[in-house]
């Protein structure tokens, strides 16, 4: 802890003062943030658990303690201190990969914990949660009170390392949060996915595949007369990312949409009724409100790698990411790379009548995610244990 502390030192902000008792504890804004805008109208402390911010009460205290977790790091046990000061009647938190917030009921065996979805869970994800529990020789599963999930499938991969009675159906509580909009019908979105990592493009395509994908995608566009827009990926590689669709779209071929925060990808994406994406969460949440989306993704070479990668994780062969990881191709999502095929998923997608569109909801989104207007679920769930 001491080392972050000094390398990230005017980064830091310090508190002073004893945490005041709250009812309401939400673990890590990084992936918690949009709670502030859901329990606003409750007693809450959002903690901060990446070293933003050193309360030197806390700090003080947990360096006196004399009961110090020794299974715990010396930033864990001061997380630890601060939540017993804040005295929660409930724990949340966004993470749900992270082994030490798991593990909170062995600390608060009083305390109501909910561990709430918040992204699409793949089997990577999964991998590195069980081996990490097998790091610290943790056999048994976690006991959570309440597990709020995107829909049924997710409860295939909680079930795996968590022990609880309670599965709650809430959806993405981002995805609920927002009001339907009207909607722009003339208009192709592009999800992006783009990431960059020391400063470098994450291929996440082939090469070939990549300029097959971008061509079809502006040929689409070109022939059925639809403006083409990209919803930008993440805030920090803006420049970077617009340099990029720059290239592969051709400059004043598409509009970029820019994503500044956790809000601004729903708000701009609920203004279209189309989109195309290869995997992102976001492209099923807009699915489950009934906007089209087009999967294309290129899983045939993960395949091999997949085979050995899943070989290592015991007993996940009844879970499965997605319907484009169970079966490659389908209606509204494929990985051809045939000019015809994709243009017919594209087709299909955009022009299907409405009662086929929703019979495929049902079938291929409804198990992955459903919408819950207003978050009604996740609030009276929230209301019953706080009063």
């Amino acid at each position: 802890m001491f080392f972050k502390l000094l390398r990230n030192f005017r980064l830091i902000k310090f508190s002073f003062s004893r945490p005041k008792e709250k009812k309401i504890a939400i673990l890590d804004p990084v992936t918690s943030i949009h709670l502030n805008e859901i329990l606003f109208n409750f007693d809450y402390e959002m903690v901060k658990t990446r070293y933003e911010e050193i309360n030197l009460y806390v700090l003080f205290l947990t360096l006196t303690n004399s009961k110090f977790y020794k299974e715990l790091t010396f930033y864990q046990n001061y997380l630890v201190n601060k939540l017993k000061l804040l005295n929660p009647k409930i724990i949340i938190t966004c993470t749900t990969h992270n082994i030490f917030f798991l593990n909170l009921k062995k600390f608060f065996p009083d305390t109501k914990i909910i561990i709430i979805q918040h992204a699409t869970l793949s089997l990577h994800v999964l991998k590195d949660i069980l081996n990490n529990k097998a790091k610290k020789n943790i056999s048994e599963k976690f006991k959570i009170d309440y597990v709020c999930i995107f829909g049924p499938n997710s409860k295939k991969f909680f079930s795996k390392f968590i022990n609880t009675k309670n599965y709650i159906l809430t959806g993405s509580l981002k995805n609920n949060h927002f009001k339907d909009k009207k909607t722009d019908k003339k208009a192709v979105i592009f999800i992006s996915q783009v990431r960059f990592e020391n400063n470098k493009l994450r291929k996440i395509l082939t090469n070939s595949y990549e300029k097959f994908f971008y061509q079809n995608i502006k040929e689409f566009c070109l022939d059925y007369k639809k403006k083409l827009y990209v919803l930008s990926s993440r805030r920090k590689d803006i420049i970077r990312e617009k340099n990029y669709y720059d290239k592969v779209f051709g400059k004043g071929n598409y509009k970029f949409l820019k994503n500044l925060n956790w809000a601004s990808s729903y708000k701009s994406a609920l203004k279209f009724k189309f989109f195309i994406t290869h995997s992102s969460t976001l492209g099923a949440e807009l699915m489950a409100r009934e906007k089209r989306v087009a999967f294309f993704h290129e899983y045939e070479k993960r395949l091999n790698f997949s085979k050995k990668y899943l070989k290592k994780i015991k007993n996940t062969q009844d879970y499965n990411q997605s319907f484009y990881t169970k079966k490659f191709n389908g209606k509204f999502w494929s990985s051809t790379k045939d000019k015809k095929k994709f243009r017919k998923i594209l087709e299909y997608s955009y022009f299907c009548n409405e009662k086929e569109f929703l019979k495929d909801k049902k079938k291929y989104i409804d198990p992955l995610v459903i919408f819950n207007k207003k978050n009604s679920i996740f609030k009276n769930l929230i209301e019953k244990i706080y009063n």
